[in-house]
């Protein structure tokens, strides 16, 4: 008999209030009327807490305790040795969140010459593949706080409302990215198998259609509402997905090249 991980089963029950929530909302409260306020107004902010809350925060809690039970995804990357106790949390770690933080901060207040790459996606996959959902998840969220600490980026201007929204949907996308890739292909690009360039496909839809159901079903549906979500969405998805495929491939090479430079031709063990 297969023992249920706790955190899958609490993730679960925590999804479940979310789906009762989402029922709430939808039919009871009508959030996507007019009632509710100006588009992106500050109602409507406070409304899109409940899905950042009961929605994508479980799924960031369900990758980061799934890299917390796994001592080889604690562990640096070309590091790991079994049998030595790794820890979720440790100065390294404050480092990298820092760190990621401001860089994300910075990439998301930088606009390219051109269209269809994002220089704070190409950042926000490499962090995410390269130190695992929980360095991702809190950097997401201390680059939004500064933005709107110090008043500049996408988050400042829709105001600090925005922050439990932006870093508990964003956060888990990218968790979410940064599990799948530390559980099916790092161990592969460790152990120098060939032949797992094809695991990059649920890899990107995995990640993009958790993106679909937050920003585009959730965040849009309440912060525009009707008719004005469905202009709003098809132009989102005309253009952002596009770029996180764009830009995502850009930041996997980049993680992959990063990998290599750290492990050289060691071979590092890892789970199977």
């Amino acid at each position: 008999m297969v023992r249920l991980k706790k955190h899958y089963l609490v993730a679960g029950i925590w999804w479940a209030i979310g789906a009762i929530a989402t029922i709430y909302l939808y039919l009871f409260l009508d959030v996507t009327g007019p009632e509710w306020g100006v588009v992106w107004g500050p109602q409507r902010l406070l409304l899109m807490w409940v899905p950042a809350i009961l929605v994508a925060l479980p799924m960031a809690y369900l990758t980061i305790m799934e890299q917390a039970s796994n001592p080889w995804m604690l562990a640096p990357i070309g590091r790991y040795a079994p049998g030595v106790k790794y820890k979720l949390l440790y100065p390294r770690r404050y480092v990298e969140i820092a760190v990621g933080g401001a860089a994300i901060a910075a990439f998301d207040a930088i606009a390219l010459p051109f269209t269809g790459v994002s220089l704070c996606c190409i950042g926000l996959i490499f962090i995410a593949n390269f130190f695992g959902p929980f360095t991702v998840f809190s950097a997401i969220v201390l680059a939004w706080i500064i933005e709107v600490l110090f008043g500049f980026g996408l988050t400042a201007g829709s105001g600090p409302l925005f922050i439990i929204v932006r870093g508990f949907n964003d956060g888990s996308i990218y968790a979410l990215a940064g599990l799948f890739f530390w559980r099916f292909i790092l161990p592969r690009i460790l152990k120098g198998e060939k032949g797992y360039v094809w695991l990059y496909i649920p890899y990107f839809a995995a990640w993009n259609a958790w993106h679909l159901v937050l920003w585009s079903g959730y965040a849009f549906s309440i912060g525009f509402g009707i008719p004005a979500y469905y202009p709003a969405v098809a132009e989102y998805l005309a253009t952002c997905y596009p770029t996180n495929i764009i830009s995502g491939i850009i930041g996997c090479i980049a993680t992959e090249v990063a990998v290599r430079a750290v492990t050289g031709r060691r071979k590092e063990e890892t789970p199977s």
